[in-house]
């Protein structure tokens, strides 16, 4: 990577984006990559509701509920692929682990279904709530937030697809009520985890929901405070979330969107947005974040500072515009700004973040393959043909944690830190262990 001298004026912690707020200086092409941050090098004559990415292609997928379509984008070359017709209101998606399924939730009684290999609109499946968002837990697990609590309804159900069966979830919580009421959920990349914010409620809250086992949602609320939920946003790595409310969460400014450690929920500092925050969206590292606020333009900030570094603006200010969805592609290159004026904006960011994607066998999403993952197959085991409890450890997809899981979890195993490419002794203890597990539960 290419860094250019730095002008006197820029503080190296906010110079890494290529732009120097202090002096308002653009310094073009900073990491020699022929792309200057904040031009807008395409444009949509549609607005998406919601983003979702295709686990390993370049391939983005939005959802467009002017047209009742899916519009599938490449994200190298910024080309619309195709639009496909999905049915009323699409709102929230999920694509599966393997990349083959996307699904959609509608605002109906339905999840909406699209072939990704063929971008083929295939039979909705009635669920008997209505679909406000959805997130694929495994291949054939569909966490669906219904959006409102009820005597019959917790706020959230699971599907399998396969099967159409709908399960009940049951709720609980750690610490206070959790408040149900609209919203939308964020998954961890360990897909064991959902993060929730309601909606439409005074005061907003966000919670943290285990949905390791099927059928049961853990919660506990974190919320860092405020009115009126607008975004969640969570972090590709899963160590960095945000709840964005058009209060404010008033942690340090009165309206400003405090970021929270997954790990312990504490808060690290906030963007100082103005009113009224609305989207929040982290770059694929971490590293920076990307809000709107009632304003025509996206505010960029330091995940490291937290000071604004960088103001993306709207083109024509006579557009009374404004920015209602943010998404960065995996790559971190471009973002996409869909607004309130029925248009998508892409804009260059400046950057190009490494992209890795996660092994499946990586179950607690912490990058490597080592005894913390062979603890939780061992868990999770559930012998051939019996429906696993935790669908991350279906690694070949048959429903079942068995003797296969294990043999692609071992063949995947590469050691603390990803470094290993042999089985420690202590992970080869674990093995055993597991070994001797499976064969007395085939006894039993």
């Amino acid at each position: 990577m290419v860094k250019p001298t730095i002008p006197s004026a820029c503080a190296t912690a906010v110079f890494v984006l290529g732009l120097c707020p202090d002096a308002g200086a653009l310094v073009t092409d900073p990491y020699g990559n022929g792309q200057t941050p904040g031009v807008i090098v395409k444009e949509f004559a549609f607005a998406p509701a919601k983003f979702a990415e295709h686990p390993t292609l370049p391939l983005l997928y939005a959802s467009v509920p002017a047209t009742n379509s899916i519009a599938v984008i490449h994200t190298d070359t910024l080309s619309l692929v195709d639009n496909v017709f999905i049915g009323n209101n699409p709102l929230g998606l999920a694509v599966t682990p393997d990349g083959s399924r996307l699904y959609v939730s509608t605002g109906s009684d339905f999840i909406g279904v699209m072939d990704t290999a063929t971008n083929t609109k295939l039979d909705p499946i009635l669920i008997g709530s209505q679909s406000r968002d959805v997130e694929a837990l495994g291949n054939d697990r569909l966490f669906i937030l219904t959006g409102q609590a009820s005597p019959n309804n917790n706020g959230f159900v699971e599907l399998q697809p396969s099967t159409g069966t709908v399960m009940p979830v049951t709720t609980s919580s750690t610490n206070s009520h959790i408040s149900v009421y609209s919203g939308e959920m964020q998954m961890h990349p360990n897909r064991q985890t959902v993060y929730y914010g309601n909606f439409g409620l005074s005061g907003a809250t966000l919670a943290t929901f285990d949905v390791s086992t099927p059928g049961q949602a853990v919660g506990t609320n974190i919320s860092p405070g405020g009115g009126n939920g607008q975004d969640v946003g969570l972090s590709r790595n899963g160590e960095l979330l945000a709840f964005a409310v058009g209060g404010g969460n008033d942690y340090a400014y009165p309206y400003d969107i405090a970021v929270m450690r997954t790990s312990d929920h504490a808060v690290l500092g906030s963007f100082n947005t103005g009113a009224y925050p609305e989207e929040v969206e982290f770059a694929p590292d971490g590293g920076f974040a990307y809000t709107s606020n009632s304003s025509k333009s996206v505010k960029v900030w330091s995940t490291e500072t937290f000071l604004e570094v960088a103001t993306f603006d709207i083109d024509g200010d006579e557009r009374n515009e404004e920015p209602k969805e943010l998404f960065v592609e995996k790559h971190g290159r471009y973002l996409f700004n869909s607004t309130n004026n029925g248009r998508m904006l892409v804009y260059t960011t400046g950057r190009t973040v490494p992209f890795t994607p996660l092994d499946p066998a990586d179950m607690d999403a912490d990058g490597d393959v080592d005894d913390g993952d062979f603890a939780l197959f061992f868990a999770a085991f559930s012998g051939p043909g019996v429906p696993t409890g935790n669908a991350a450890a279906d690694l070949d997809g048959d429903g079942d944690t068995d003797d296969a899981d294990f043999g692609l979890a071992f063949a995947a195993f590469t050691g603390p830190g990803g470094t290993a490419n042999v089985p420690e002794p202590a992970s080869l203890a674990l093995l055993a262990l597991g070994g001797l597990l499976v064969s007395r539960r085939r006894r039993a």
